[in-house]
């Protein structure tokens, strides 16, 4: 390119020189022509005439037009249009501060440094080089442009209304730390709106947000700015010229453009506050009515928009929480109907596309039954397939679509509209219990089976295989759907075998528990009934459970030819068939594998990586060695390690052979995080208990097991990747295995369970910082650290744990809670009980006071709302986490050991005051659930332990026959506010002082009888 410029160069000035003929014959020009002098326009000339030259080809000799090849031509368009998309570039730019530099990254940074484009995110993306490389000089401070080229660039954005102080602001709100400081230096002046590509940066898939706050405010600013301004704005009130498309929401916000907006919102809503998808919704609705109003666009064009818009948010609304995700379908669903509603009510109601029903029944399929299924779901016959049984005269006048769910009936509607039934369809009718022209099956709740496009979409057939073993109430009618393969035939013409989807339904069958079933107070049933934990009748598909199998007319030999096999022998015929255990058959089998090398087995049939398994093993450094005066035989009971005395002698004499590699993440990113979980949920299941003999060497040496996953998971989850900040479930299982009781986390002092308590808590209180840093609280890990927070509250004294750090603890025998069969421990051992109950505790409260923050109003403990606070973004459900009553339960009985009263007033009156909002504690309020019960024990736990430790009673004044007397401020004002709320409909009840006495005797044990004699004594004089 060079010597184009040169050669053009000299032939341009020569030829404007006084040699005409020269140009006209196509010569090259003799040197005795040549001139050294040329003028200011003459130069200007020759940069024009090169960049022509350069973008056309011109032929340095002939002067003819050529074709530029596509390299040349890649070249010459680099300057101006990047290959790769400034936003991507400039989130690269602000990763990359924390992150190792690499060639393709610098590549990008120079061509966008070199880049002569006025785009808003080019322009920013310079500005934050130059300051970068005014602290830090780089090689690329040559690709910049001089300081003189800058200023003209930003001149010409200041004719356009973007001034230099508007672009360091921008630049200001990328450079914050985290990304919810990031949100709130954004929405902190919305005096002017910001360009739609710093919304973009944002709202990035790779941010993590912790608060809701932030979700709010962007929430807020984009009703603000870029949909509600689309009605209020004029053509009168907008600027004239190139500025007019940087503020008219009309331009900057097209259909196009909202739906990536859209798509990122509905991302970072489903991580973090799923409840607050029908907000969502009605942003979407707001939009939508805003199209037709739009001058530019026609009525068939607005319609068409709104359309596509309207089907696009139902596809985005099925997607599925991280985080118990059936339970959090409800409020997809709610989102979806907010936005039939608004189709009924337009003019012209809009079109679904066969996307748009597919959605829908997604959604439906992971709802709980509603009370018309739950009748049809009464009536099915016990055999198999089950058909429906007529009860009575009304039975018998109901007409087949009567019985279809909901599922099912959205289906119906998708053939109506147009849309022919495919393979994928078929698998939603089988679990949604009905199937057209087909035999009925057992409707399911569950998620969407998994769906195959493009040149798979063949594979279909086994998710509708699949789906067929799933929708069955025991393993006999699973193992039949199993067998009983499809009408298609494989290339070869014999029928089809079943694939890794068909087998891991089948292996979920054959591992899952049996349903238990309660006989009800005053039921005449010797059977009973399966009761679920929402307190309703437990029936087919509403749970994982399977029902006992109905074989009491078969004979024995009918019952054996009839029976499954086990998972044992189901595995063998998998692997003759050439299928290798993947995904979730393989994550089935870890989680149910009867030992540690069954599994390590199942791991090593799979096609992962060979280093990262052995990198799941136990390393050797944690093996525990017997003592020396021990005499017990180590094989006399199996372990999860070995199954026999000749394999564990085996494994020992190869241990040694087998090198150890450090575990690294680029290690364990070839194991999948669901694969990780699985093996982290099988050690967890292992790690053994305390009882009351002495622990031998196996089960010693199971203890690091805990340890060894906590080091996997940290390892694989660092907070510095997004992985790290987002996936959780591993930790979940960490805590909730710590929190179970009478675990066994150490080999020494394998009969004190004092010890393991104290040591529990450390473990928990060091996952419970690290996770809660890097990806926020969440209602799994604080239930989780209240209890395991009780397991050694039972062994130390409230006084010594609400007392100051600083101060000397003293053991005294007064006040104090005994420890049932165990000696009274030296004082290092209550200083170090005491710091960390004290450590916990403070994280519990913090914990519980971020949770509950975004509250529509605050109070004081009066009740009063609080005028200062601002208020919430409309439709947003007051906290973005699923609180529960059995959560609240557990947090305020561990602060009622603590006597932290004041923190259980608080917690109650956010219950108070979530009474109006009925997408908080939903369950709790609805007499129907077993939550609603639950809330009742908790506001008796509250007056039991409040009201005594607030003020102690005398026992010869105390309250007889439930006379209700409120001796402590805030015990009254809890009961004021809850008998306001009463006024109001409230379905809450205030205990009676007999209610609360009879509390603390059901829950009277021998390790807190002196704890409950000193803060309530009068219920223990009954």
């Amino acid at each position: 390119m060079m010597a184009q410029r040169i050669a053009l160069l000299a032939g341009t000035t020569r030829h404007s020189l006084g040699a005409p003929s020269i140009g006209l014959h196509r010569e090259w020009p003799s040197r005795t022509t040549t001139n050294t002098t040329t003028t200011a326009c003459t130069v200007r000339c020759v940069a024009t005439a090169s960049r022509t030259a350069v973008r056309t080809g011109t032929h340095e000799r002939t002067g003819y037009f050529r074709k530029p090849t596509r390299r040349q031509a890649r070249r010459f368009r680099r300057f101006k249009f990047l290959t790769d998309s400034p936003n991507a570039t400039l989130a690269l730019r602000l990763k990359s501060r924390s992150m190792a530099l690499t060639f393709e990254a610098w590549k990008r940074f120079d061509d966008v440094a070199r880049s002569q484009s006025m785009r808003l995110p080019v322009v920013a993306l310079q500005m934050m080089l130059r300051h970068d490389e005014a602290q830090r000089p780089t090689s690329l401070s040559d690709s910049l442009c001089d300081p003189e080229t800058w200023r003209m660039r930003l001149n010409s954005l200041a004719f356009k209304g973007i001034t230099e102080n508007d672009i360091q602001h921008w630049l200001w709100v990328l450079s914050a730390q985290d990304s919810d400081e990031r949100i709130a230096r954004f929405v902190a002046d919305e005096a002017r709106p910001k360009p739609v590509f710093m919304l973009f940066q944002l709202l990035r898939r790779d941010e993590t947000f912790h608060k809701g706050r932030s979700l709010t405010g962007l929430y807020n600013y984009i009703a603000r700015h870029h949909v509600n301004s689309r009605m209020r704005l004029s053509a009168s009130e907008l600027p004239f010229g190139a500025v007019r498309r940087a503020v008219d929401p009309a331009l900057n916000m097209a259909p196009d453009t909202f739906a990536t907006l859209l798509r990122l919102l509905v991302h970072h809503y489903i991580r973090l506050w799923p409840s607050a998808l029908p907000a969502v919704a009605r942003l979407v609705v707001s939009y939508v009515e805003t199209l037709p109003h739009m001058v530019k666009r026609g009525e068939q064009q607005a319609f068409a928009d709104a359309c596509r818009i309207f089907n696009y948010a139902l596809v985005l609304f099925q997607r599925k929480s991280p985080v118990s995700p059936v339970f959090q379908m409800r409020y997809n669903w709610r989102a979806q109907k907010v936005l039939l509603a608004m189709s009924t009510t337009l003019p012209r109601p809009l079109f679904i596309n066969r996307a748009g029903f597919r959605a829908i029944r997604r959604v439906l399929l992971a709802l709980g039954k509603s009370p018309a299924e739950r009748n049809v779901a009464l009536r099915m016959a016990r055999t198999w397939p089950p058909y429906r049984r007529n009860w009575d005269g009304r039975d018998e006048q109901r007409q087949a679509q009567d019985d279809f769910s909901r599922s099912a009936q959205a289906g119906v509607l998708m053939r109506e509209a147009g849309y022919a039934e495919v393979e994928h369809d078929r698998a939603l009718g089988v679990l949604g219990g009905v199937l057209p022209g087909e035999s009925p099956t057992v409707q399911t709740r569950s998620l969407s089976p998994r769906t195959w496009t493009g040149f798979r979409a063949s594979l279909n057939v086994f998710s509708t295989w699949a789906a067929r073993v799933k929708a069955t109430r025991d393993v006999n009618e699973a193992w039949h759907e199993f067998q009983t393969a499809p009408g298609n035939m494989d290339g070869d013409g014999r029928p089809l075998r079943p694939s890794i989807q068909v087998y891991a339904e089948m292996f979920k069958k054959l591992v899952a528990m049996p349903v238990e079933f309660y006989t009800a107070a005053g039921s005449s049933s010797s059977q009973g009934q399966a009761v679920g934990r929402h307190g309703k009748e437990l029936l087919p598909g509403d749970a994982k459970e399977v029902y006992p199998v109905n074989d009491a007319t078969l004979t024995a030999f009918e019952k054996q030819r009839l029976r499954p096999p086990t998972v044992a022998v189901l595995y063998a015929q998998m692997l003759h068939d050439d299928i290798r255990p993947v995904g979730d058959c393989l994550s089935v089998l870890l989680q149910n594998a009867p030992t540690l090398e069954a599994a390590m087995k199942y791991l090593h049939d799979s096609p992962l990586d060979k280093a990262a398994i052995a990198a799941l093993k136990l390393p050797r450094a944690s093996h525990i060695s017997p003592p020396p005066d021990s005499n017990t035989n180590t094989h006399a009971h199996s372990s999860p390690f070995s199954s026999t005395r000749q394999s564990s002698r085996r494994f020992k004499r190869q241990q040694p052979l087998e090198p150890e590699r450090p575990i690294t993440l680029e290690l364990l990113r070839n194991i999948p995080l669901p694969i990780l979980n699985a093996y982290i949920f099988l050690m967890c299941r292992f790690q053994p208990r305390l009882t009351a003999e002495a622990a031998r060497l196996g089960k010693q040496r199971r203890t690091a097991l805990i340890h060894h996953a906590i080091q996997l998971s940290a390892r694989r989850l660092p907070p510095s990747i997004e992985e790290g900040r987002t996936y959780k479930a591993t930790w979940h299982t960490i805590m909730r295995t710590l929190a179970q009781p009478k675990l066994m986390v150490s080999p020494q002092n394998t009969n004190d369970r004092r010890f393991h308590d104290t040591e529990s808590l450390y473990l928990a209180l060091r996952v419970f910082d690290q996770v809660s840093q890097a990806g926020g609280v969440d209602v799994i890990l604080f239930d989780s650290l209240c209890k395991v927070m009780q397991k050694s509250l039972r062994w130390t004294d409230p006084t010594l744990v609400m007392a100051p750090a600083t101060d000397p603890v003293e053991d005294t025998d007064e006040g104090q809670i005994p420890a049932s069969q165990s000696t009274t421990p030296p004082p290092a051992v209550n200083q170090r009980e005491s710091e960390l109950l004290q450590t916990a505790h403070a994280s519990l409260v913090a914990a519980f006071e971020e949770m509950t923050i975004l509250s529509s109003f605050e109070t004081d403990l009066t009740g009063s709302p609080d005028s200062s606070t601002p208020p919430l973004a409309p439709h947003h459900p007051a906290t973005p986490h699923n609180i529960t009553a059995g959560m609240l339960q557990a947090y305020l009985q561990t602060l009622g050991y603590l006597g932290d009263t004041e923190a259980m007033t608080r917690a109650m009156h956010w219950v108070l005051r979530t009474w109006d909002d009925w997408t908080v504690l939903e369950d709790a309020k609805n007499p129907d659930d077993g939550q609603h019960a639950t809330m009742g024990r908790v506001l008796i736990m509250y007056r039991a332990f409040v009201e005594g430790l607030e003020a102690t009673p005398d026992p010869t004044t105390s309250p007889v026959n439930g006379e209700d007397v409120v001796p402590g401020s805030q015990v009254a004002s809890v009961k004021d506010h809850l008998t306001q709320l009463q006024r109001r409909g409230c379905m809450w009840h205030w205990p009676s002082s007999y209610d609360a006495d009879q509390y603390v005797r059901w829950h009277r044990k021998e390790h807190n009888e002196e704890f409950w004699a000193r803060v309530r004594p009068s219920a223990l004089l009954a």
